[in-house]
């Protein structure tokens, strides 16, 4: 009796938690084909200006039409982007918080950190890797060089002396100043600002005389003379700045990860909602004036599927480690 009583048991349970699934499936459903009803949010974890800011914006108008709501870009900046990260991370996965953010966030701030809020694998969906862009190492013309040769060897008759600044701790640019410090043995000390935007301002008004950024919030101050850039971190030159040598050309075993900038939603977004954010963030990148506007910042269009962003993450996130650990940086 008791054997038929625990059968009973088992049969109501099991019927409950398909019934429980199947409940869970047509919500699933549902919100994914209401969606959106509402404004979307796209966090940004930098301040206003920078390059990652532009992306959002410039989509924000033709996203907001073919959705027929809002998109609402929200800077979240500070704690080496972790604050608005989180925000995201934390969010409820109905497709009303987004959030778009560089490499830093998700494949080198965990190495760089002992404490980090977030797990940049289980607590977020990839959607796309937008667009990707370069980067430059960048002088004052106040420091008087003018070659990628020339401020190595003034870091080294001036040892400890030297700073740079970069968009953050964890971020490319940090890594790229800790592989060039390893490369060359120079001691120079970095000075962290909270977005490519802060770090280009600080070294236009000399309150450092390198940094290590992105072409795209390079621009105006390479335009205005107010800058140099004395070297690209690839293994070729920049269309845009053909006079600026690739630093292949002189640390010929430089190797760095990419420099996308992508969009993610929380953990367990609908994948309806990520196969239709991922479609209309496409083809807004797509429309020719779009694609100008990037070109001319230095930008290209990605826009890879989800499965081909997950797989770029995890490929720099291994990177990044090993990268750091040959140049002996410990987590903070």
């Amino acid at each position: 009796m008791r054997h038929a009583t625990g059968w009973i048991g088992y049969r109501r349970g099991a019927i409950a938690a398909v019934a429980g699934l199947f409940a869970l499936a047509v919500h699933t459903a549902s919100l994914a084909q209401n969606w959106p009803s509402k404004p979307i949010r796209v966090v940004v974890p930098y301040p206003p200006g920078g390059s990652t800011d532009l992306v959002p914006r410039l989509l924000q108008p033709r996203l907001s039409l073919v959705f027929g709501q809002s998109l609402v870009v929200e800077n979240r900046p500070g704690g080496d982007a972790m604050i608005g990260t989180d925000i995201v991370a934390k969010s409820a996965p109905d497709g009303y918080t987004f959030l778009f953010t560089t490499p830093a966030t998700h494949t080198q701030v965990t190495h760089m950190r002992k404490f980090v809020p977030y797990d940049p694998f289980n607590d977020f969906t990839p959607i796309t890797a937008a667009v990707t862009q370069g980067s430059m190492v960048l002088v004052h013309p106040g420091l008087g060089v003018n070659s990628f040769n020339e401020l190595i060897d003034y870091a080294k008759k001036n040892p400890g002396k030297l700073s740079y600044g970069t968009a953050g701790t964890g971020s490319n640019f940090h890594l790229a100043g800790q592989i060039i410090k390893q490369m060359t043995g120079i001691d120079w000390v970095h000075i962290p600002y909270k977005g490519g935007a802060p770090t280009q301002q600080a070294l236009i008004a000399g309150e450092v005389p390198v940094a290590i950024f992105s072409n795209t919030s390079a621009t105006a101050g390479l335009k205005s003379g107010k800058i140099k850039g004395v070297a690209v971190l690839d293994s070729k030159r920049l269309r845009d700045w053909p006079d600026v040598p690739a630093i292949t050309d002189f640390l010929p075993a430089f190797e760095k990860p990419g420099e996308w900038l992508g969009f993610y939603g929380p953990a367990k977004l609908p994948e309806a909602i990520v196969a239709r954010m991922r479609t209309e963030i496409v083809a807004a990148l797509k429309q020719s004036d779009v694609e100008a506007k990037l070109a001319a910042v230095g930008m290209e269009v990605l826009g890879n599927t989800p499965k081909e962003f997950a797989a770029i993450i995890r490929r720099d996130f291994d990177l990044n480690g090993k990268l750091l650990a040959a140049t002996g940086v410990k987590p903070e």
